[in-house]
């Protein structure tokens, strides 16, 4: 008959263990099996045993004690604990991308993200904008204050530069090519100097030379045409990621006077004191050398309000583009050409987009420093479509 006390049975238990142990040690018991059968009293084997909190703890203190002695042996920086060690663990296995490239002229440069369409535009339109109404000095700090945002800047410009060169009917850049391959480089021998001032992508040099990288930054392009040896530097506020251009002021080129053929002028008169850049080209060129000039007709026209005109789009006429006082201020252009010690030796306004010059440096120049009255060009930029 079952005992009335309750605890009856557990006293019958504690005295069944002391009986069978002796010694006084407690041993561990267990609680019922679900099938009501008792479990060994045994001391449960670590693989069942269930791991305390502290346990866990001190299994990190170790695992990571373990971590910092290999690595303080292989030099590199310890992992740490909590979940910064999963970011590091996946650093470690897939490191991120680098978003600089190496170029030929062994200088990082960041790769910018292409911007979408119309953003591209925009900070073209903005760039061009800028370049047309600013000093030289401005324009120079804008391109310079940082390498690689100046490196992201120009390649932005260029890329919507070429967008718009894509639909001109005739690039003046390709006539001045051709004319110095038939006016200098037909026949024997003779060597020709050029500097491209305001070069953009230094496609004279690239052509005249093909293809022939300069030694270095401010060395020239060398190549051969014909049996004739041509040179030719570029320049532009700032480099490119191969090697064809030197970045400068244009005002002030790192060049010996006198020292070459023909300089270029190809759609580059974009700052406000352009008359600097072309004091600068005089005082490079030999004497009788040539001052070769292309600009949008649009912009020879009264700019003292300096007021924007539009820059040459695609295949339509362009006459209404044309100012009827473009004559007159092509007229005063020339003339504070003159005064530098230039001479007007040829002038073709048969393009309806752009008009180019030829001007010869004089033995006897005139005036090549103080202040010139040159006429303001307009800024030729690009309206929103």
């Amino acid at each position: 008959m079952p005992s009335s006390d309750p605890h009856a049975s557990h006293k019958k238990r504690k005295r069944d263990n002391e009986d069978s142990n002796p010694s006084g040690k407690l041993v561990k018991t267990t609680k019922s099996t679900i099938d009501g059968s008792i479990a060994s009293n045994s001391t449960p084997s670590q693989s069942s045993r269930k791991k305390s909190p502290l346990d866990l703890k001190s299994k990190k203190r170790l695992l990571s004690a373990i971590a910092k002695r290999k690595a303080r042996a292989s030099g590199s920086q310890p992992a740490t604990n909590g979940p910064e060690k999963e970011i590091s663990r996946s650093y470690e296995s897939s490191p991120p991308k680098d978003p600089s490239r190496t170029n030929v002229d062994g200088v990082k440069h960041t790769s910018q993200p292409v911007l979408p369409p119309s953003l591209a535009a925009a900070q073209f339109r903005f760039l061009n904008e800028k370049l047309y109404t600013t000093t030289s000095d401005a324009a120079w700090a804008m391109f310079q204050k940082d390498s690689e945002d100046g490196r992201a800047m120009w390649e932005s410009y260029h890329r919507g530069f070429r967008s718009q060169v894509e639909v001109w009917p005739v690039n003046p850049l390709d006539i001045i090519i051709q004319s110095l391959k038939s006016e200098y480089l037909k026949g024997g021998g003779k060597d020709l100097a050029v500097v491209d001032l305001g070069c953009g992508e230094a496609k004279l040099a690239q052509e005249l030379t093909k293809g022939s990288l300069p030694a270095s930054r401010g060395s020239p392009a060398v190549g051969k045409v014909g049996e004739n040896t041509v040179k030719v530097w570029s320049f532009d506020l700032c480099e490119d990621s191969q090697g064809w251009v030197t970045a400068c002021d244009i005002k002030k080129v790192p060049l010996l006077s006198s020292s070459v053929d023909v300089a270029v002028f190809c759609l580059s008169l974009m700052g406000t004191n352009y008359i600097d850049f072309v004091k600068e080209a005089t005082r490079l060129l030999k004497t009788g050398g040539t001052l070769k000039i292309a600009e949008v007709i649009s912009r020879f026209s009264n700019a003292s309000n300096n007021t924007a005109t539009k820059h040459p789009k695609s295949h339509r006429d362009h006459s209404d583009d044309i100012p009827s006082t473009n004559s007159k201020s092509i007229q005063s252009f020339v003339s504070a050409l003159r005064r530098l010690g230039l001479d007007l030796a040829k002038q073709d306004t048969s393009n309806k987009m752009f008009v180019l010059f030829d001007f010869i440096k004089r033995s006897a120049g005139g005036k090549s420093t103080g202040v010139i009255d040159a006429p303001p060009l307009k800024p030729c930029v690009y309206k929103k479509r």
